[in-house]
């Protein structure tokens, strides 16, 4: 009977301790219920959803969930229901609380620290002649990588490609254009970059920053007379209603960049992080295409709903680059300095010689 009851006793141990062993194999330290976690990533813009800013999000939020089983879920925040600029969407982002991603032009990022001046770069006119010049420089380019990191470093944004939303149009609501001297003394809204606001002087007009949320009314009360922003603007936010003319300098674009708070992002688990990025490859390839079928579609919308667009002759857009020409040598410290601007440069009559 004794020999029996030591037999059985071995026997529980043995269960026992082949149970511990299991359990604790199957515990893994925790990360399979890491890997159950749900990150919720907020995502804000101020655009309707006809816009390829929000078609783009948009995609990202199908690319995501589906790609990480739904341990990524985001929600969008459009048509400015949080914010009523991209200044303050990429300052929410910076905080990481409330929004963690949105897309904003490369001039916010620049005004956010000292360090960041050459996002001023775009504004930069008649640098880049093409998107395909654009998105080279920030896919390739030694400059742009660290940009990147400076960001991360100075704001906690984490940027990713370039996504210009169009080429600029300049536009007024009363007066035609027909040349370079048509916008002499005439009000235009811009953005607050002191680039862009030159480049706007430098045509005879005067530049007045208005908020995005705020230039529509702005035109249609006469508090400016016009704008410059990209293409794409125009179509989706009906500008038709209140501009007249447009005109197509082909001076610079508004390249947005997608934006992460990078805490966000650092939290991720190794695996979801590398589906995070592959989905932002996609998201980025994606954003730009809608963009330039949206830029393309822009001005046969505003010539169907009234507005006139003027495309100048070789000759005319010549006055536009010369009157611009300056800006060369009087702003090349606003973009980090003429060695920074001189890189560009080379760089792109480098793609463009391989072409």
């Amino acid at each position: 009977m004794k020999k029996g009851m030591k037999k059985l006793s071995l026997l529980l141990c043995v269960i026992l301790i082949v149970s511990i062993c299991f359990t604790g194999c199957g515990n893994n330290n925790g990360d399979d219920a890491e890997a159950q976690d749900v990150y919720t990533l907020n995502a804000c813009n101020l655009v309707p959803e006809t816009d390829p800013i929000h078609m783009g999000m948009a995609y990202l939020k199908d690319l995501l969930e589906e790609k990480t089983d739904g341990r990524i879920k985001v929600e969008i925040y459009g048509n400015k229901s949080v914010s009523n600029s991209n200044d303050e969407e990429a300052q929410l982002v910076a905080d990481g609380t409330t929004i963690q991603f949105t897309t904003t032009p490369a001039y916010v990022l620049a005004a956010m620290n000292e360090s960041l001046v050459n996002f001023y770069v775009y504004d930069m006119p008649y640098l880049f002649d093409s998107y395909e010049e654009m998105y080279n420089w920030a896919d390739t380019s030694e400059e742009y990588a660290k940009m990147q990191q400076d960001c991360i470093a100075a704001t906690g944004i984490k940027p990713y490609g370039t996504t210009p939303i169009g080429w600029c149009l300049v536009s007024t609501a009363k007066k035609p254009i027909e040349d370079i001297n048509s916008f002499k003394g005439q009000k235009i809204r811009t953005s607050s970059s002191d680039l862009t606001m030159t480049l706007i002087n430098n045509i005879g007009a005067n530049a007045t920053p208005v908020a995005w949320g705020e230039t529509f009314t702005a035109i249609q009360q006469g508090t400016v007379d016009g704008m410059y922003t990209a293409s794409t603007l125009y179509a989706s936010e009906r500008y038709y209603e209140v501009v007249k003319y447009c005109a197509a300098l082909k001076a610079t674009t508004i390249p947005h960049t997608p934006i992460l708070n990078n805490a966000w992002y650092e939290k991720l688990p190794d695996d979801l992080k590398v589906i995070f990025d592959e989905c932002m490859d996609e998201y980025i390839a994606y954003f730009r295409g809608v963009n330039e079928q949206k830029d393309a579609e822009a001005c046969a919308t505003m010539e169907e709903n009234g507005c006139k667009v003027v495309e100048f002759t070789d000759a005319q857009l010549q006055e536009f680059k010369d009157a611009e020409a300056s800006m060369y040598e009087t702003k090349a410290e606003l973009i980090g300095g003429k060695d920074f601007l001189k890189s560009v440069q080379d760089f792109v009559a480098e793609y463009k010689s391989t072409k």
